[in-house]
């Protein structure tokens, strides 16, 4: 996943209306998109007492003395100290109303999300954690945020759609809303999928989301606390051949934009790769948010298991053949192997060596799956985290020896658990023996073959896959 997995926990939504009396105490903006189709959008905030100055609670990179004209109070500006965005009265000018006017930006920052996400069709999404602000306060007060389609459009946020204003609480991290005419998905998740997508990848998608989400909560037992959110943009690149997949995760939410050059538009690798990234981001609304983990060097856990739910989903529901996976789960043998360089997977935080949460972590949840199947037919990784979240319950935390006990519980051998503690804790440097030894035992008959490879230092082929037919 070459995303950014931000955020734990869901902000409260307010689908009413609050009375006037709280209505008068409360830090509000309008965010309205300008009827013209120029790029422009008008903030209208409504603070709770007259302030002389705001600062902005999240960094503008610029783009706030560029792009954002105070129109109200006269003659402020937002002016950049330090490392914040401050607006501040003439002397003597209190206000309480703020009016500026924004001209869209379409730039991602470094390691922060882009404020303006354009769609296809005209539509935009709108990242409203550039919104919040406080005039001094010790902590930030919440911030309602009242979204204002343009006529004809609707605004789809935290599960909402409407085409009428939508009320939401922003949190710090803030979320995106959509602005726009689209078609939306509402069969288990609120979804749009842009419009200029190639047909029968944009139908396969919308297709596969419902099956996917359906899958995810009846396999594990776990509906989700929340309304999840899914946006998916599209657009080409200027290079025929490439393919370009990048997103972010909030809260509730996953959003994905999708750059195609025009010789792959018809590419069934595009079609599974997307369909993987989908289903992999999906997957952490589990493992990452239903239940969160804030273990130091434990990503293999919510990474590795996402990888494990993408391909056992794609692969039941018919999206991915059996071949396919079976060489995903060898190359990620090969791989983990190879990026271990002897030492422990939780050590692999550092730089160049991330990837290892990525494939060992799929071997792990792929031989745990192997190992409950043996003494329990049914079980597979599914069950294994259905038993976990269970545990933790909604919105728990989980560490790894809460994972270990819930894959205990559901059959995994003592045997297998400590070749997978193995691995993750070190001593490595005999990895490739006991991994190969313990995958055999498991039935996955692999191989060692040629090294030639310039990724792996040996090469691996596994002979069949426990969990396919």
């Amino acid at each position: 996943m070459a995303l950014l997995f931000l955020g734990a926990c869901t902000a409260r939504r307010d689908a009413t209306r609050p009375p006037a009396s709280a209505r008068a105490s409360a830090l509000t903006v309008r965010v309205q998109r300008a009827v013209s189709g120029t790029g422009t959008w008008s903030l209208t905030y409504e603070l709770p007492t007259p302030s002389h100055s705001v600062r902005f609670t999240r960094p503008g990179h610029g783009f706030r003395q560029s792009h954002w004209r105070v129109v109200e109070p006269a003659a402020a500006s937002i002016e950049r100290q330090g490392d914040e965005d401050v607006l501040t009265a003439p002397v003597g000018s209190p206000f309480r109303t703020l009016r500026i006017e924004v001209s869209s930006y379409e730039v991602k920052p470094e390691k922060d999300y882009q404020v303006f996400l354009p769609y296809s069709d005209g539509a935009v999404l709108f990242y409203t954690g550039v919104l919040g602000l406080t005039s001094g306060e010790e902590e930030p007060q919440p911030l309602h945020v009242l979204l204002i389609p343009r006529p004809g459009e609707r605004v789809v946020v935290a599960g909402q759609s409407s085409e009428k204003e939508v009320r939401w609480e922003n949190s710090p991290q803030g979320t995106y809303a959509y602005f726009g005419s689209g078609s939306v998905v509402r069969e288990g998740v609120t979804a749009v999928v842009d419009p200029g997508m190639p047909r029968p990848l944009r139908e396969h998608i919308e297709r596969l989301l419902p099956r996917l989400f359906t899958l995810y909560t009846a396999r594990t037992g776990s509906p989700l606390s929340f309304e999840p959110t899914l946006f998916i943009s599209f657009g080409s690149t200027p290079r025929p051949g490439s393919i370009n997949m990048s997103g972010g995760t909030l809260p509730g939410l996953v959003q994905l934009d999708i750059r195609i050059g025009a010789n792959r538009l018809a590419d069934p690798e595009v079609t599974r790769r997307l369909s993987e990234l989908v289903a992999h981001e999906a997957a952490h609304l589990w493992n990452g948010e239903l239940a969160v983990h804030e273990v130091a060097g434990g990503d293999w856990m919510n990474e590795g298991g996402a990888e494990a739910f993408a391909l056992h989903a794609l692969a039941e529901l018919g999206t991915l053949p059996g071949e396919y996976v079976r060489e995903r789960i060898s190359d990620a043998v090969s791989e983990c192997l190879f990026l271990l360089e002897g030492a422990p997977l939780r050590e692999s935080s550092r730089p160049g060596k991330y990837t290892s949460y990525y494939r060992c972590g799929l071997i792990i949840s792929a031989m745990a799956g192997a190992s409950a199947r043996q003494s329990r037919p049914e079980a597979d990784i599914f069950t294994l985290w259905g038993r976990l979240l269970r545990d933790v319950g909604p919105r728990g935390h989980y560490d790894e020896e809460r994972l270990y006990a819930a894959f205990a519980s559901e059959g995994v051998s003592p045997r297998t658990l400590a070749v997978i503690r193995r691995l993750v804790d070190g001593p490595n440097t005999d990895a490739e023996s006991r991994l190969l030894a313990e995958l055999r035992l498991l039935g996955f008959e692999p191989r060692v073959c040629d090294g030639d490879s310039a990724r792996t230092s040996s090469c691996v082929r596994v002979g069949r896959v426990p969990f396919l037919p």
